[in-house]
Order: C-alpha cells, then sequence, then structure tokens
C-alpha cells in the first residue's frame, strides 16, 4: 500500500508538471523561448554528418580515448562528491514532503529510493537527447548511448547521495568538520597516489602516437587499472559497437548503483531534521527572491555577513551607492569552493605546459587560453553575473520609490556588475602578455606594457556596454529578465540563447564606431614603423583610449535612454 501510494506520488507529480509547462506555452514569454531552445538541440543532435563511413571510423578510432578520458572524469567528480559532501545536504527535500514522508508509516529507505525516483524524470529527458545525438551519429548505437548515459549520471547521482548520508552519519555520531572531511579526504589521497604510481613525463602532444601510449600506461596499468575498470566499463556502454561490451557495462553499472543503494539506505542516517532545515531555508531564499530578487535569494544562503572591506563613504554621488551594493553582494556571494575546479584544471594544464619541451606549444597554449577565456568573459560574463537591476526585479515598486534617477539606479547596477568581469579581464590579459615569450622571436617589454594598456582601455567599456545592454533589455522586456531560482529546461536555454545573439547584434552596430578608431591606430602603428618612428607603437594604447571613451559616452546615452523608461515602467502592469 505504502508503495504504490509513493507511485502514485510520483507519476501524479510528474504528469501535473508536464501538463503546466505544456499549457503555459500559450504565452509569448515561454513559447518563444521554448522554440528557440528546440531549434538550439536540433542544431545540436540533428545536423546530419557529412561522410557516415568517415564519421564511423573515427568514432571506432577514437573510442579507447573517450573511454579512459571518460572514466577519468566519473572518478574525478565521484571523488569530489564525497571530499564535499559535509558541506551538502544530507537529502533534499521541500518542506511538504518532510511534513508528510517524515510522518507516514515508511522507512528511511524508502524515502531515499522515493528522492531517487523523483530525480528520473529529468534524466530521462537527458537520455532522450542521447538517444536523437546518437540517431544521427553513424558509429553509435542510440539505444546504447541512451541507456549508457542515464546509467552513468544515476551512479553519479546514487554516489553523491551515499557520500551526504555517511556525513551525515558521522555528524549524528559527534564527529566534528575535520571528521566529516576525513573520508573525502582518504579517498582522494588513495586516488592520487594511485595514478601517482604510474606517472611519468607526458610526450609532446603533436607526437599523438606517444601520447595514446602514456595514456594507456597512465590509466590501464597497475593499481590505477584495476580501479578504473569498473568505470571504464560504464563510460564504453555508451559507445559501445556490440552487444557483449554493452551488456558488461550494463551489468557492471547495475552493480556499483546497487551497491551504493545498500550503503546509503542501510547508513540509517537520521536526516529528517536536516531535511527540514533545509527545505525551510530553501523556503526562506524563494521568499527572499520575491522581496529581493536574485541577489536577495544569494545573500540568504549566507549563515552570517562578512564585514566588506570596501567602505561606502557618508556622501557622494547616488549612483555610486548602487554600485557598492551590487559589488558587496556579488562577492559575499562567492565562496573558496567555487574555485577549487578551476584550481584543479589550471594545475593539470600547468604540469601538461612545464612537461612539453618545446617553447611553441607553451606560447601556443597560453595565446589558446587566454583567448578563449577573454572572449567567455566578454561574450558569458553578463549572462553569468546577473546581480544587477536584472536581480531586482521583483522588488520594482521599493526601487520606484527611491530618491534616486533611474539613469543613476541603472549606472550603479550596471558599473558594478561590469568592474568585477573588467578586473578579471585585466588580469587574464597581464597573465598571458607576460607569461607569453614570443614563439622564438624576443618582445620588447615596452610592446608587452602596450598590448595590455590597449587592453584595458578598450575591453572594459565592452563588457560595461554589454552589462548596459543586458539590463536595458530588463527594462524593456521585465517579465523575460525575472527567473526564479531552480528554473531551467529548454526554455531557459532558449531564452539566454536569444538574448545573447540580440545583445551581440546590438554591441557590433554600436561598437562600429570604436572599432574605427582601433583599426586607425593599429594602422597609423603600423604605417609609422615602416617610416621608422620609434614611438609607433604608442598609437595603439591611445586609440584604444580613445574608442574606449567613446564607447563609454554610447553607453551612458543608452542609460539615460533606458533610464527614463525605468521611471516609467509601471510594476503593477508587469507579470514577473
Amino acid at each position: 500500500m505504502t508503495n504504490s501510494a509513493l507511485f502514485f506520488l510520483l507519476t501524479r507529480s510528474a504528469k501535473n508538471s508536464l501538463v503546466h509547462k505544456i499549457s503555459r506555452l500559450k504565452n509569448p514569454r515561454y513559447l518563444l523561448p521554448f522554440l528557440a531552445g528546440m531549434a538550439y538541440l536540433w542544431v545540436m543532435i540533428g545536423m546530419p554528418s557529412f561522410s557516415s563511413n568517415q564519421v564511423a571510423h573515427d568514432a571506432e578510432s577514437i573510442a579507447p580515448v573517450v573511454q579512459s578520458v571518460s572514466g577519468v572524469l566519473v572518478l574525478f567528480f565521484g571523488a569530489m562528491a564525497w571530499l564535499f559532501a559535509p558541506n551538502n545536504p544530507t537529502l533534499y527535500m521541500n518542506e511538504a514532503e518532510v511534513t508528510q514522508l517524515c510522518t507516514a508509516p515508511l522507512t528511511r529507505q524508502q524515502i531515499i529510493r522515493y528522492r531517487w525516483m523523483r530525480a528520473q524524470l529529468p534524466l530521462l529527458f537527458m537520455a532522450a537527447v542521447a538517444f536523437a545525438f546518437a540517431f544521427r551519429r553513424p558509429g553509435i548505437f542510440p539505444p546504447y548511448a541512451s541507456v549508457g548515459a542515464w546509467c552513468m549520471v544515476n551512479l553519479l547521482l546514487l554516489n553523491g547521495v551515499a557520500a551526504a548520508l555517511l556525513a551525515g552519519k558521522l555528524k549524528a555520531l559527534g564527529f566534528g568538520r575535520v571528521g566529516r572531511h576525513m573520508p573525502g579526504a582518504l579517498l582522494v589521497g588513495a586516488l592520487v597516489g594511485v595514478f601517482a604510481l604510474n606517472f611519468t613525463p607526458p610526450p609532446p602532444l603533436k607526437q599523438f602516437d606517444e601520447f595514446m601510449p602514456w595514456l594507456d600506461n597512465l590509466t590501464h596499468s597497475g593499481l590505477a587499472g584495476y580501479v578504473l575498470w569498473p568505470l571504464r566499463q560504464v563510460t564504453a556502454m555508451a559507445s559501445a559497437q556490440d552487444l557483449p561490451t554493452f551488456a558488461r557495462g550494463l551489468c557492471v553499472a547495475l552493480l556499483l548503483m546497487f551497491a551504493l543503494d545498500q550503503f546509503a539506505t542501510r547508513l540509517n542516517t537520521p536526516f529528517e531534521e536536516d531535511a527540514l532545515a533545509l527545505a525551510q531555508n530553501i523556503g526562506r531564499r524563494l521568499e527572499a527572491f520575491r522581496t529581493g530578487g536574485a541577489s536577495g535569494a544569494a545573500l540568504a544562503k549566507l549563515q552570517t555577513a562578512k564585514p566588506s572591506r570596501f567602505k561606502l563613504a557618508e556622501q557622494g554621488p547616488a549612483w555610486r551607492a548602487m554600485m557598492w551594493k551590487s559589488v558587496i553582494a556579488q562577492t559575499r556571494g562567492v565562496s573558496m569552493r567555487t574555485f577549487v575546479p578551476f584550481l584543479l584544471i589550471g594545475v593539470v594544464l600547468l604540469v601538461v605546459m612545464a612537461t612539453q619541451g618545446e617553447e611553441r606549444f607553451v606560447d601556443l597554449a597560453i595565446v589558446t587560453m587566454g583567448s578563449v577565456i577573454t572572449i567567455m568573459l566578454v561574450i558569458a560574463g553578463p549572462q553569468v553575473l546577473r546581480n544587477d537591476l536584472r536581480a531586482e526585479l521583483q522588488r520594482l515598486d521599493y526601487i520606484r520609490s527611491l530618491p534616486v534617477r533611474g539613469k543613476d539606479i541603472l549606472r550603479g547596477e550596471v558599473y558594478g556588475s561590469a568592474a568585477l568581469i573588467s578586473v578579471a579581464l585585466v588580469l587574464v590579459v597581464f597573465g598571458s602578455v607576460f607569461a607569453f615569450r614570443g614563439f622564438g622571436f624576443r618582445i620588447e617589454y615596452a610592446h608587452r606594457v602596450v598590448i595590455v594598456l590597449s587592453a584595458a582601455f578598450m575591453l572594459p567599456p565592452v563588457v560595461v556596454l554589454g552589462f548596459a545592454l543586458e539590463n536595458g533589455a530588463a527594462v524593456l522586456m521585465p517579465s523575460w529578465a525575472a527567473v526564479a531560482p531552480g528554473s531551467g529546461g529548454v526554455e531557459l536555454v532558449g531564452r539566454n540563447m536569444l538574448m545573447t545573439i540580440l545583445r551581440l547584434i546590438l554591441m557590433s552596430l554600436v561598437l562600429s564606431v570604436p572599432a574605427g578608431l582601433v583599426a586607425a591606430g593599429i594602422a597609423a602603428a603600423v604605417a609609422g614603423y615602416r617610416a621608422g618612428i620609434d614611438a609607433a607603437a604608442w598609437f595603439a594604447p591611445l586609440s584604444a583610449l580613445l574608442a574606449g571613451l567613446v564607447t563609454m559616452l554610447e553607453v551612458e546615452l543608452l542609460l539615460a535612454f533606458f533610464g527614463r523608461r525605468l521611471e516609467n515602467l509601471d510594476p503593477s502592469s508587469e507579470r514577473f
């Protein structure tokens, strides 16, 4: 009776959620992003290959490499789950589920499995996407790819649940924070030691024939080979070329999932109080979002308010206070845990670069990484950092009541968010330029200073322009900018894609004049060098400075226009 009631709850909840999402497509606010998201998925998974035989041959040739790398990635994320388990909730449930399920005649094992089954609907959608992706790719059998993707994600999900429940059990037994981190630390240390036994300096990446045996030795021999063998079988399912390979991977995956399930359910961790506290905390965050926007929801997660080292002056322009508020709110919501994956990736890249004998490869890696990071910060920065007017739309009536002009509100919000991205951009350019050795050619110190100054003069105004356009779009279309915590899916992907494309088009139009000034400065520098003028290189930063000033003038005009629109915006006429 209990199992049938839980099954009814699961199926009815899934059906009602699906019906609700379909019914709201009558609203253009949801229909247009949904269509854009589906178009994006079709482009990603529906494009036919040009040469079926070549693609099939390539898929078969690189399958061992993909399986080895995928196995290492699954092991990495699984180990990180154990390392950070004490920081994660023991078991996530909303307040209604805690009230109903924890007081019902259910065992803890049944509640844990119910929560696992609740997660299957999005995972089944992901498996369907994998099926569609493999359907147009020769050499990949769609059912194998679908089941393989489902097994890998479920394996990571159950691994995270088991790690969190063990941390909760240790907490209930009286272990302190250090003691609760000890299992994860021991696991990570053991894995590092296992792979260190096989580690040798990698060969140059251009010698691919030598790189493959090195990777094979690192992941297949010794203790590392035994540790990764089960994960290699699981990751081999998605690209399996025959039934025995798929069946072997499926059996291993089911055995690992069964072992993690038994481990988690037999711990008998008292998670009820933690689940209730987490549910209440999430409720406070949702209420904070309704009253204070995304910034309020981010700050609601903080247990204590750290004092700011940046003091706000008692008197000054109103926009400077808005900027201070935006910067402080964003920095308080960032923890060191956010940077751990980037630090690990950086360490790996540094090791690879240090072991490469040729200077050209290191220079190529520096140029590539610096360019990619710079482009991503400029393009994706305004979408990642939303602690500006887009985060304040839920309390638009309060903002409208402030004795501050709309232009000043927008100026503070835009400059506050753009300042963080601008600092990161300048640091990336500075590090890349001074680490670059010139592909064997000597680059003068003064020339490096010229490049850094040119980027510092031009890139921050471009970032400010991107945030100004995003916030202006929030003023013109506020219903599109209000995104509640936990919302996502195809609609959010489509919405972000539409906003990004629109922003890039407008940025290209607005930057046409500043770009012309930069091009003229570079042309003058080249012509000056040919004529023998020693100071010709300084034409570049001077033209970048002029272009940056012109861009900031255009930004101020945009802020004035959007500020008047903000002052005339009626909060009661918008639905968020």
